[in-house]
């Protein structure tokens, strides 16, 4: 019992001795982003670099709403359930696909680079339309969908439809309805 008191003791004395901590030091960000509007003719891609003192937990989309409020109304960039769900706010950071409202500015370095993804069509500096993209691959995927029944019906015909489909019709949707009939 003497050894636990004197444990708790010597633990109560750390404490008092020790200094507190300070508050960590927030870091200066150099933010290079590439900016380019194509809806202007006298627009040309560049990058502009900022810099933005970096705060607690801070994410990229806090930070790139903080230079829009506070020093470039013009950016441009996307955003819409900032809980890295609809990949909207996707860039390339330093060259890697990133969603911005995902990204912890203290895993990054002191400089960074961001840029629009590759492979869609540019708004403007981050912005891209990702709209078009989806109802492409929305159109693909119910294409896909309809193969992928009709697949499934053709497997469940008769051998008897399936050695007399090309007498019965060239159409693949007659023939489906007189194997179903």
């Amino acid at each position: 019992m003497a050894d636990t008191t004197q444990q708790m003791a010597a633990a109560e004395e750390k404490k008092e001795d020790a200094v507190p901590q300070q508050a960590k030091a927030h870091r200066m960000l150099q933010v290079s982003i590439l900016r380019y509007n194509p809806a202007d003719p006298d627009s040309v891609p560049h990058l502009q670099t900022y810099s933005v003192s970096e705060t607690d937990s801070m994410t990229l989309y806090i930070l790139l709403n903080e230079l829009r409020d506070t020093q470039d109304p013009s950016l441009q960039f996307d955003f819409v359930c900032r809980a890295g769900i609809c990949g909207s706010c996707a860039m390339l950071v330093n060259g890697k696909p990133t969603l911005a409202c995902r990204c912890l500015t203290r895993d990054l370095p002191d400089h960074f680079t961001l840029a629009p993804l590759p492979g869609f069509e540019l708004i403007g500096d981050l912005s891209v339309n990702t709209g078009k993209w989806m109802r492409g691959m929305s159109e693909r995927i119910q294409s896909c969908a309809t193969l992928t029944m009709t697949m499934s019906i053709c497997l469940r015909l008769k051998p008897r439809w399936i050695r007399i489909w090309p007498k019965k019709s060239t159409c693949l949707t007659a023939a489906l309805n007189a194997a179903v009939a």
